[in-house]
């Protein structure tokens, strides 16, 4: 079997951290943004939360309109390797500035990272992220797609319950 991953919970994180995520929470990205700066500021290098705290400090720099924290989301995600709310951040920054294909491409890696992370999951939900096309070499209106992807998957919703 594969590792797990033990979630941290809210106490094993520094209190400027847990500070800016309750400011994020209720929307006062200002205030949240502060917060993080300075867990950003007082994490040593090495770590290995730090990215993790980069990318919450660079998605509340989207939420206030400074489109450099998508960049700080980026080098986060390419840092990290369990944590899927970096790929989350990523996904919401990307979403804000850049569009929904570039959001898209940030969910696929973070869901291959974090295949159960909750929040992950319901944004990929929300985006409605079509399935690729049985043909790709024909439109996505033709028949044969629209039908044998009708089959495909209405056979794939009968196996997964």
């Amino acid at each position: 079997m594969g590792q797990s991953y033990a979630f941290p919970q809210l106490e094993d994180f520094p209190g400027d951290f847990v500070d800016g995520l309750k400011r994020f929470a209720r929307g006062d990205y200002d205030g949240a943004l502060r917060y993080f700066r300075t867990a950003v500021a007082i994490a040593p290098e090495q770590d290995l939360r730090r990215d993790l705290y980069l990318s919450y400090q660079g998605v509340a720099m989207v939420y206030v309109g400074d489109w450099k924290g998508v960049e700080l989301c980026r080098r986060a995600a390419t840092e990290e390797c369990l944590e899927g709310d970096v790929f989350y951040n990523l996904a919401l920054a990307e979403l804000r500035t850049s569009g929904r294909s570039a959001a898209i491409a940030a969910l696929e890696i973070g869901l291959e990272v974090a295949p159960r992370h909750e929040k992950l999951r319901r944004l990929d939900q929300k985006l409605g992220r079509r399935r690729r096309a049985v043909f790709p070499f024909l439109r996505r209106d033709h028949f044969m797609n629209r039908c044998v992807g009708r089959l495909l998957y209405r056979r794939a919703a009968a196996f997964s319950r």
